[in-house]
């Protein structure tokens, strides 16, 4: 049992992504033709890149945003992360040695639990490689109906914007050039899944760690109640101390792997969060744009022949603002990400109620002074934010008694949108440090057990050496 034998999807996605990443030791080396094979795949997707820059230029604005500049993302987010873990290489053969270490003399305890904990993300990440997969398929294929309504092809024809020679060009370097960004694009998707796997596998193999010791300590609590006649005996004690301190040892050695993996991965999860932000604004890009052109086409055309208010002008705001419970004008697209985290809280609302009663169990008390500075930053940041956004409250020219009430109604409407996320940001916040505080908890009192049950082994030995 190993790091790369628990996990064979990592391993296989690491060889066909061409990301090579550490898998075993300093001493193991990948093969000739997996190296060659790695070199082929990064040539073929600076190619891409580099013909996508010119061809984002020619293209509609609106075409690059949608087709290009996304995947531009995508490539720049995979180079970062296979970069800093290839520059830290060192410290990933680090942790993976020191992860082995661990596994090669894990008990049968250990094997169920790092089972247990890898086994359910399984399914979930093949389903996710292989409807990815199929939906780039899919999306590609769509696109060749071209293929019998044209003679000559543009660089807006193809899938994404690309320039491979100049335009307008015949069918045979159309059909050519789509396959071979069909084929960059599934490469590009695989190599982005096999970096979100090798960080999950990392990150589950310490949290399984954490799972073993909270096991153990059960087991040893749950013994320790046992049996009244054999729990005084001096053999006892000495087998409970003896895993206890292995218990300690063994904790000591996964905090030293958590400061391991937070050095190596700290700024890959930056980068991701940071990424998934440019991705959702792609895609909202990409949903007004069809939701303009199939939707609301009709309804564009009719709204010509309305009397203008602030309620036929944006619909969408008037669902937003019944949904989330504002009853507010919000003219920001931070609504919709409160919308879904308010909606993901409330329909989770049985299992915080459980998390919230446990952890009252526990403590009695919190401090909430740490989130002033925040509060107090966000305002000022809001009301700055605010000032150039455009809304519409009644037909121009208007009065200066409208302009003054619709600026009061957009600085009250955007402090109580940023009370609103502002809430849900501690809320979420505090559930993350009370779980910390338990794992720092567990910590000390562990080494106040072992130190104190150091200092009255040493007394008992000074008392036997007197007499």
């Amino acid at each position: 049992m190993n790091f790369q034998s628990v996990n064979s999807l990592n391993v296989r996605l690491n060889l066909l992504s061409g990301n090579l990443l550490p898998m075993i030791n300093h001493d193991s080396s990948f093969s000739f033709f997996w190296k060659i094979h790695s070199v082929f795949v990064w040539i073929i997707l600076f190619i891409l890149i580099i013909a996508m820059i010119p061809g984002c230029i020619y293209v509609p604005m609106e075409k690059a945003l949608k087709d290009g500049l996304h995947a531009i993302v995508v490539f720049m987010e995979i180079l970062f992360a296979v970069l800093q873990i290839c520059t830290r290489r060192n410290l990933a053969y680090q942790l993976i040695q020191k992860l082995n270490e661990i596994l090669h003399i894990a008990d049968e305890t250990m094997k169920n639990v790092v089972i247990a904990t890898l086994e359910p993300v399984k399914i979930p990440l093949n389903f996710y490689l292989s409807s990815g997969i199929v939906a780039i398929i899919g999306w590609s294929c769509m696109h060749f109906v071209l293929i019998f309504e044209k003679n000559l092809f543009c660089y807006e024809d193809y899938r994404m914007p690309a320039v491979f020679s100049k335009q307008p060009f015949s069918f045979k370097i159309f059909l050519l050039g789509d396959l071979f960004i069909l084929i960059v694009t599934i490469c590009m998707f695989v190599k982005k899944v096999s970096i979100e796997v090798y960080t999950m596998h990392l990150v589950l193999m310490v949290t399984a760690q954490y799972r073993y010791i909270a096991l153990k300590i059960a087991i040893i609590c749950q013994e320790k109640n046992g049996d009244g006649k054999s729990r005084h005996s001096p053999k006892h004690y000495w087998k409970k101390e003896k895993e206890i301190k292995a218990l300690c040892r063994h904790h000591n050695d996964v905090i030293y792997l958590t400061l391991l993996l937070k050095e190596l991965l700290s700024l890959n999860f930056s980068l991701m969060y940071v990424m998934s932000v440019f991705r959702f604004c792609f895609i909202g890009i990409m949903f007004s744009s069809v939701s303009n052109n199939i939707f609301f086409g009709n309804i564009t055309t009719n709204l010509r022949h309305k009397k203008m208010d602030f309620k036929n002008m944006n619909f969408f705001n008037c669902r937003v603002n019944i949904l989330s419970g504002n009853f507010l004008c919000i003219a920001t697209n931070n609504s919709r990400y409160l919308v879904f985290l308010l909606t993901r809280l409330y329909t989770r609302k049985k299992l915080i109620k459980e998390m919230i009663q446990k952890m009252n169990d526990i403590l009695q008390s919190t401090d909430e002074n740490d989130y002033e500075g925040y509060h107090k930053i966000g305002h000022k940041a809001y009301n700055i934010a605010v000032r150039n956004m455009y809304m519409t409250f009644s037909i121009e020219l208007f009065f200066n008694r409208i302009l003054i009430l619709s600026i009061i109604l957009k600085t009250i409407g955007s402090v109580y949108l940023l009370l609103k996320k502002f809430d849900v940001d501690v809320y979420m916040m505090h559930f993350v440090l009370m779980l910390t505080a338990q794992y720092q908890y567990v910590a000390i009192k562990l080494t106040m057990l072992f130190r104190d049950l150091h200092n009255y082994n040493d007394n008992d030995l000074k008392k036997n050496t007197i007499q």
